[in-house]
Parts: structure tokens; C-alpha cells; sequence
């Protein structure tokens, strides 16, 4: 066989992996309007994401008790994660951005931090523990920022690319260690 022809099919054959995830990101159904996609608990009330309609907000003493609050203008509610009295909001949809509410009155939670960008891409997740927050990226980058008790963030202070995408992320209890 013809050695020009035997390269070429090689790096045909060893982009197609990469040509196939790139494909199957950009085709990935996303979360329908309304339909919720992550969900986390605090003392009596449970929160769940609603995409663009925001997060919906249950007692669970009293399950018939719902209400759903609003994402801060322009983001969606894709991932949550609750952290020192805060209620983290990840919008997943590119550009992407991180809302903190507090959660002073848990069936009232109450915007602290405008809007913050932050790297997104499909599968992307958000963790916060002891004044870390982490922001999976999907099939973009990992971020770390700090927090502040009343919400405030920092701008990203580290990142990591682990390959072919981190699709979610857990930081430990103790704020140590991160699961990707």
C-alpha cells in the first residue's frame, strides 16, 4: 500500500473519535423548558432545577407546597449545589454563568451574586463546599473560584483539562478533594 495513503487513513481513523464527541456536544438533547435536572436538599425544603423557569423550590413536610423562583435575568437554572447557607445556580448553556442566592429564609432564597461567567459546555456541574466553589465545564474546563459567607465570588483562580470532558464534579465535605 502506499505509505501517503496508510498516514492519511491512520489520522482519518484517530479523528474520528474526536470528530464523534464533538458531534454527539453539539446534538446532545438539553434539558426542555421547565424539566427539571438536578435537585439538592436543605433542612425541610428540597430545590430543583427548572431550566429557564428557575429553580423550584418544595417543603417536604408538605410536598403540595411549591413555588419556583425565578433565575437571575437572562441565565437558566441547569445545576445547583447548596454550601454554607447558599444556593449555588449554574446556567449551562454557553456562555454560562453562576448565580448565589441565599438561603437566610429557605423558602425565600434571595440573589447575593449577579450573574458571574464561567466556562460551560455539555454535561457541566457545579459543587461548593468550605468556601470553594467548582465549576465542572463539561466538555470545557474545570474552575475553581472562592466564596465569601454572604456569596460573593471570586474570579477563577485555578483550572484543569482531565481529557475528553469532566461531565460532573463533587468537592468533598472539607472543601479538600474534588471528584470529578
Amino acid at each position: 500500500m502506499d505509505r501517503a495513503f496508510i498516514i492519511a487513513a491512520s489520522l482519518l481513523l484517530t479523528g474520528c473519535g474526536w470528530i464523534g464527541l464533538g458531534w454527539g456536544a453539539v446534538t446532545f438533547p438539553t434539558t426542555a423548558h421547565g424539566q427539571p435536572a438536578d435537585d439538592a436538599a436543605h433542612g425541610r425544603f428540597a430545590y430543583a432545577t427548572r431550566g429557564t423557569d428557575g429553580v423550584e423550590i418544595i417543603e417536604l413536610a408538605a410536598p403540595a407546597w411549591r413555588r419556583v423562583v425565578a433565575p437571575a435575568p437572562g441565565t437558566s437554572a441547569d445545576d445547583l449545589a447548596i454550601a454554607d447557607g447558599l444556593l449555588f445556580v449554574l446556567d449551562a448553556r454557553p456562555p454560562g454563568s453562576l448565580s448565589v442566592f441565599s438561603l437566610e429564609d429557605p423558602a425565600h432564597p434571595r440573589l447575593v451574586q449577579a450573574p458571574v461567567p464561567v466556562d460551560v459546555g455539555p454535561f457541566s456541574g457545579v459543587s461548593a463546599a468550605q468556601g470553594l466553589v467548582v465549576v465542572s465545564g463539561g466538555t470545557s474546563l474545570i474552575s475553581l473560584r472562592r466564596y465569601a459567607r454572604d456569596g460573593r465570588v471570586t474570579a477563577e483562580f485555578a483550572t484543569a483539562d482531565l481529557g475528553r470532558g469532566q461531565p460532573d464534579v463533587l468537592l468533598s465535605a472539607d472543601g479538600r478533594h474534588a471528584f470529578v
